[in-house]
């Protein structure tokens, strides 16, 4: 069973949220509303499952893995003038070849 995501200071990206789950949420739904498509589709590109961000919303949790890959995603193809969250740390975009851009 999915205990969820809450692993204090140990992860760089953790600034005292309860749950990690809310960046990924926040970031997903700003992401959709600027490309103008559903949460659901969001869900499906970043992390492989439409109902992802829907159901972090409904409070389900994710792994640490999950979250990362799920951040790194929304990093690389963030929307151009679209302001990144101030209280949620970014990860360098990556270029295609998986390096730092």
């Amino acid at each position: 069973m999915n205990r969820g995501l809450r692993i204090g200071n140990l992860c760089p990206y953790n600034r005292g949220m309860d749950s990690l789950s809310e960046h990924l949420v926040r970031l997903a739904e700003k992401y959709a509303e600027r490309k103008n498509v559903r949460l659901w589709r969001i869900g499906h590109l970043a992390a492989g499952r439409g109902g992802f961000f829907v159901d972090l919303r409904n409070g389900r949790q994710c792994q640490t893995r999950t979250y990362l890959r799920t951040l790194q995603w929304l990093s690389d193809h963030w929307p151009d003038g679209l302001a990144w969250p101030s209280d949620i740390p970014r990860p360098p975009r990556r270029t295609q070849t998986g390096e730092a851009a």
